[in-house]
């Protein structure tokens, strides 16, 4: 039993109560074509299609192929050529595949990040205060550090920018405004 909490693999680790698995490194994730600019998905409102169409197109596709030289018999001489039709509708149900397979990913992952990051915050909490007290000492620490001084800061830092704006707001706003005071940043802790 290679998830549970007793056995674990080494692609897992835990974080805090919760048994967090790497993300797939054989997952394949392609990139989108080279230029490649998303549209507004209003643009595509009505056009997506139904659950019931999805569920029926590749049974459909499958009989198309299987129709072969009954396709004229079936839907007479004014239909559309059938290798087109064929090849239209089998890129749409691929395309819906591939879009439901690439959401039920998406949430997956959505929920195995969340889980990584509550584990991983909570470790990066406990890194702070040492790290702080090694930086107060050598301050060189900072600079031969910058990424962990990053991530250790990163509270400090958003706290900053948000004090920075209020001043901004409130300056904008004139002398009437309330006073905006350099307030000590509340940190707690994940739970």
């Amino acid at each position: 039993m290679p998830n549970s909490p007793i056995e674990k693999s080494p692609d897992e680790v835990t974080a805090g109560a919760v048994l967090v698995s790497h993300p797939s490194l054989t997952a394949a994730f392609p990139t989108p074509p080279a230029g490649f600019v998303p549209t507004s998905a209003a643009e595509y409102r009505g056009l997506l299609p139904k659950l019931a169409e999805v569920s029926a197109l590749p049974q459909a596709v499958d009989e198309l192929r299987l129709l072969g030289g009954d396709y004229v018999s079936l839907f007479g001489k004014t239909a559309a050529a059938a290798q087109p039709v064929l090849a239209a509708l089998d890129a749409a149900s691929q395309w819906s595949r591939s879009r439901r397979a690439a959401e039920e990913w998406a949430a997956y992952a959505r929920v195995q990040e969340g889980l990584a990051w509550k584990g991983a915050r909570r470790i990066v909490e406990g890194m702070k205060r040492p790290f702080d007290l090694a930086a107060a000492h050598d301050p060189s620490v900072l600079t031969s550090y910058p990424g962990l001084a990053r991530l250790l800061g990163v509270g400090k830092d958003i706290a900053k920018r948000a004090l920075a704006a209020r001043r901004r707001k409130a300056k904008a706003e004139g002398p009437s405004a309330t006073p905006v005071t350099d307030a000590k940043p509340i940190e707690k802790p994940i739970a």
